[in-house]
């Protein structure tokens, strides 16, 4: 989404430039991030904004196999989907993921897009026909050891193979997914790396508004994860006290 922004800004600048400078011939290039040039030429710019545009739908509609990005908390387990968007039609598929070592790998669910599924070093899809539907092509489940560092960490796939029912290679690109470790503590409001009767007290000087935003941790403070730190959140952190 963001590249096809960029894409459509470059266009809208050309046009204002081409309004701009006097007749004559003038030549440019437009980068797209499908490695294809296009001349833009004064003569001819409807015919060289048809061919921008095109390309732009072009890479819009491109096959693509998506990994959703999550932003899970340190120490949880999580799960990543994997599906398959503008696709072309394929009988058969070969993956290998590819994941940040930090991640531990626990499960491997396979979706409802294609049955024939193995796995092993690498993920294998087979079916009788080309299966020209996007959905669902499978799910990983992963934890995360207390110990890792907050930060950013990826999953993808190197593409093996894909090939439809002619015997065709079907060009497919993959985007990776993007995984950002919380350093959560739920209850420590105050941040020292402990939960206790003090973020408690801090809690209430939160809700009676005797101390804002800036004064406590909101992530943290975030108990039951909805989005509003209210007296649900409160209650909750009470009752992890009397559990200790």
């Amino acid at each position: 989404m963001n590249m096809n922004k960029r894409l459509i800004s470059l266009v809208l600048f050309l046009s204002l430039l081409l309004c701009m400078i006097p007749s004559g011939t003038m030549t440019a290039s437009a980068v797209t991030d499908n490695s294809k040039d296009e001349a833009v030429t004064y003569g001819e710019k409807a015919a060289t904004y048809e061919a921008m545009v095109n390309s732009l739908q072009e890479n819009s509609n491109a096959p693509q196999i998506i990994v959703e990005s999550k932003s899970p908390v340190r120490g949880d387990s999580f799960t990543v989907s994997v599906n398959v968007k503008n696709n072309p039609g394929f009988t058969y598929l070969e993956l290998t993921p590819t994941y940040s070592s930090e991640l531990t790998l626990v499960g491997v669910e396979n979706g409802e897009l294609i049955s024939d599924f193995s796995q092993g070093n690498q993920y294998i899809w087979g079916a009788d026909n080309d299966v020209t539907d996007d959905g669902l092509l499978m799910t990983f489940t992963f934890t995360t050891a207390d110990s890792i560092e907050p930060g950013k960490y990826e999953v993808g796939f190197i593409v093996r193979g894909c090939v439809n029912y002619d015997e065709q290679n079907v060009d497919i690109s993959v985007v990776n997914g993007e995984i950002e470790i919380l350093d959560i503590t739920y209850g420590d409001l105050d941040g020292d790396g402990y939960v206790s009767v003090k973020d408690s007290k801090l809690f209430i000087k939160y809700l009676l508004n005797t101390v804002t935003d800036d004064d406590i941790n909101m992530l943290n403070a975030d108990i039951d994860s909805d989005g509003v730190i209210s007296t649900k959140d409160s209650k909750a952190l009470m009752k992890m006290l009397l559990t200790e």
